[in-house]
């Protein structure tokens, strides 16, 4: 289902790894856990946009995918992709419009050219 994760270092030796067309670096180790961090995230790649849909409902842009609004809590705001009807389960957390915890990976298949948005 996703495309088979392909280990590397980078330019300077650094653990990375590639998976389809996203890059991590290795951000922390815990025992045998590990926290990778996209590299395109310091260069801005993940800057949301909000805007409104075609019927007046928010919506969060980020690159070409894009994520409704699901749920409100004072706050915070829970945001799944468009695609989630289609198996996608990539979700986001943000409060105060800044996003605080991103939940999952999107499902290539799920967003081929015959399910665009």
């Amino acid at each position: 289902m996703f495309p088979e994760p392909k280990f590397g270092l980078s330019q300077r030796g650094n653990l990375v790894v590639q998976i389809g067309e996203w890059r991590f670096n290795k951000h922390a180790c815990w025992g045998s856990k590990v926290r990778w961090t996209c590299i395109k995230k310091k260069y801005g790649y993940l800057n949301p946009v909000f805007a409104q849909s075609q019927r007046g409902n928010p919506v969060i842009m980020i690159g070409q995918y894009r994520f409704n609004r699901v749920n409100k809590y004072g706050s915070r705001t829970r945001w799944v992709c468009v695609k989630a009807k289609a198996g996608c389960r990539a979700s986001l957390h943000t409060m105060d419009n800044a996003i605080v915890r991103v939940w999952g990976f999107h499902d290539p298949l799920a967003h081929t050219s015959a399910n665009r948005f």
